[in-house]
């Protein structure tokens, strides 16, 4: 697939590009030209991702915000420095920001990805999807196969 996309990609590179860099652009924008912070934001979202009851949940009460705490395995400092290359002074000081905001919660060692957090990262969320969805049309169409994902 990837010599595929290569083959094609002058012809396709402005469609892949356009919805990442609106995604960029929303980042920015939430996190105040602060990508660490999302970076931080995802890898503890990421992880709450991890727990299979994210799995069973409904994406309208998650976002309405009527679930009062995300299921979640939760993530440390140290996991989060190890895993991005953040200094870990860095992670603690803007894990600190994202707590302030409410987007994170702290449980001994852990941190959780709250239901504030989830309900603010809504748009860009919604970029992360059209991305997607725009790049498997894309993906499709240079493969010959039909372009709308299933049940989407």
């Amino acid at each position: 697939m990837v010599s595929t996309l290569r083959r094609h990609y002058p012809a396709v590179a402005k469609d892949l590009l356009s919805p990442l860099l609106k995604l960029c652009h929303l980042v920015n924008q939430t996190f105040g030209g602060d990508f660490e912070q999302y970076w931080i934001l995802a890898v503890i979202g990421a992880r709450s991702l991890e727990d299979p009851r994210v799995a069973k949940a409904n994406m309208d009460d998650l976002e309405s915000g009527s679930i009062a705490e995300l299921p979640g395995l939760g993530t440390n400092l140290r996991s989060i420095a190890a895993s991005t290359g953040i200094p870990p002074e860095t992670v603690r000081r803007k894990v600190g920001l994202l707590r302030k905001r409410g987007w994170v919660s702290r449980r001994g060692n852990n941190l959780f990805y709250t239901t504030e957090g989830f309900v603010a990262m809504a748009l860009v969320r919604n970029a992360m999807l059209m991305l997607a969805a725009s790049n498997h049309r894309i993906v499709r169409s240079i493969s010959g196969g039909p372009s709308e994902i299933q049940g989407g």
